[in-house]
C-alpha cells in the first residue's frame, strides 16, 4: 500500500540533512512511498501556503482552480519541486529522487528550518497542525532534527499521529542515541580553525579564545580539544573563576608556554560575570540568545594578565561545513533506517546508534535530559582541561 511521507528539518541546521533527506527519499522510492518536502520545519505543516495558487504563471495557472490544500493532496506531482516551492510559495512539495539527487553533500538543510513551536505556551497551535497533517493525507512524518524537534514529534505521536525521528545536533547531546548527525563534522571545524589560529597565536606569542557552540552541554568542545593544541577547554558543566583561569594562564607562561588557546563553549558560566542571557524575548522553545563568552573573557584576561588575548567565535561555521564522510555514511542508514520502521508499519520511535549499531528507540528518550560531560571522570578541574581516560577496565 503506498504510503505518503512528510519530511521536515527542524531548529539549527547541520551537516548531513541534505544527505538523509536524499537517502529517505531514495529508499522510499524504492517501495512504492511517495515523499513531501516540508520547508522551514514544523511552521510549514501550520502555514502549507495560500490559499488561492495565483504565481506559477499563465500555462500552469490555466490548470490550477483548486485551493492549495486539494492540490497537495490530489493532483501533486503534476507540479515540479521548484514550481510550487519557488513559484507558488507552498511550504510542501513532492521530492523526488531527481530533485535530491545531488544533495547528498550539500551543507544545511535545502528544506529550510525553523525553531517554530506548534506546542508553544500561549500560542498552541497543534490542532491546526493535526487538521493539516489529515487535510494533506501525510501517513508518516519524518522529522530531523534535536531536543525541540523531537519534544514537537513526542507530543504529536502521543495525539496519534506517525512519527519517525532522526536525530540531530552539532552539540552531539541528544539523548537516546550514541550519535547525531553532524557532530563529527563540526568536530572537525573545530580542528581546523584552531589550527589556523594557532599559527597566529605562535607568531605573536599571545592567547587566542575561541568560542565554539554549546548551550547547556560542553560535548562538542570536549571532543574539539582532543583534536587539537588547546591549553584550556571551558564547558557549561563547570563555572570557574577569572581568577582560576588566570592562575592556570600564568602558571602556563611560567613553565614555558610562550602562547595559548583557549576552547570555550558558548554556554559556560563564568563565575564572576552576570547571567549573560540577553534580555530579548527567547524563542518558541525558550532559548535566550547568549552573550558572547569568548570575547568578554579575552577582553577580561587581557586586563588581568597583561598578555596580548585575542577571541575568535566559530559561531555557524560550526552548523554550515559540508558534512564528512562520517555524516554522509550515517546520514544514509538514518534515512534508510526511517523508512524501514514506515514498512513495518512502526512509529513513535527515533533512529538511534547504539553499541556500534543502527536501532531505534521510543521518542520519549529524545526528550530525556540531554547528556552532558561527566566532570568527575572526563574533567581536569586543576588544569580547566580534559582526562586523558582511556577503558573502563
Amino acid at each position: 500500500m503506498t504510503k505518503r511521507i512528510g519530511i521536515l528539518t527542524g531548529g539549527g541546521d547541520a551537516p548531513g540533512l541534505n544527505p538523509a533527506i536524499k537517502y529517505i527519499v531514495k529508499k522510499a522510492s524504492q517501495v512504492g512511498y511517495e515523499t513531501f518536502g516540508i520547508t522551514d520545519g514544523w511552521k510549514g505543516l501550520l502555514e502549507p501556503g495560500i490559499e488561492k495558487i495565483t504565481d506559477l504563471g499563465s500555462d500552469l495557472q490555466k490548470r490550477l482552480e483548486v485551493s492549495a490544500m486539494e492540490l497537495i493532496k490530489n493532483r501533486i506531482h503534476e507540479f515540479e519541486w521548484k514550481d510550487l516551492v519557488k513559484n507558488a510559495r507552498l511550504s510542501i512539495a513532492p521530492l523526488s529522487k531527481s530533485d535530491v539527487s545531488k544533495w547528498g553533500k550539500k551543507p544545511g538543510t535545502n528544506l529550510g528550518s525553523s525553531r517554530t513551536n506548534p506546542f508553544a505556551k500561549g500560542n498552541d497551535r497543534s490542532k491546526i497542525l493535526i487538521e493539516n497533517i489529515e487535510k494533506l493525507g501525510l501517513d508518516y512524518i519524518v522529522a530531523l532534527g534535536g531536543e525541540d524537534t523531537q519534544t514537537v514529534g513526542y507530543r504529536l505521536s502521543d495525539l496519534g499521529k506517525n512519527v519517525i525521528g532522526i536525530p540531530k545536533t552539532i552539540d552531539g547531546d541528544l539523548p537516546g542515541t550514541d550519535y547525531t548527525l553532524g557532530f563529527r563534522t563540526a568536530v572537525g571545524v573545530i580542528k581546523k580553525n584552531v589550527e589556523i589560529a594557532d599559527g597566529t597565536a605562535r607568531s605573536h606569542n599571545q592567547t587566542t579564545v575561541v568560542e565554539t557552540m554549546g548551550r547547556h552541554s560542553g560535548l562538542l568542545a570536549y571532543e574539539g580539544a582532543h583534536s587539537t593544541n588547546v591549553g584550556m577547554v571551558l564547558i557549561p558543566e563547570y563555572s570557574p573563576s577569572l581568577e582560576e583561569i588566570k592562575t592556570i594562564l600564568m602558571r602556563r607562561k611560567e613553565q614555558g608556554v610562550s602562547y595559548d588557546i583557549i576552547l570555550v563553549s558558548e554556554g559556560t558560566k563564568i563565575r564572576d560575570y552576570e547571567d549573560r542571557s540577553s534580555a530579548a524575548k527567547g524563542d518558541e522553545f525558550g532559548h535566550v540568545k547568549f552573550d558572547h563568552v569568548g570575547q568578554l573573557l579575552a577582553s577580561d584576561l587581557e586586563d588581568l594578565t597583561d598578555q596580548k588575548i585575542r577571541s575568535i567565535s566559530l559561531g555557524h561555521l560550526l552548523r554550515g561545513a559540508d558534512p564528512n564522510g562520517y555524516d554522509i555514511d550515517m546520514a544514509n542508514h538514518f534515512g534508510v533506517a526511517a523508512v524501514e520502521l514506515i514498512e513495518k508499519g512502526i512509529s513513535g520511535r527515533m533512529i538511534s546508534y547504539s553499541d556500534g549499531k543502527i536501532t531505534h528507540v521510543p521518542l520519549s528518550r529524545a526528550i530525556e535530559e540531554i547528556k552532558t560531560v561527566n566532570v568527575e571522570k572526563m574533567y581536569n578541574i586543576s588544569g580547566l582541561n580534559s582526562k586523558l581516560i582511556g577503558f573502563d577496565i
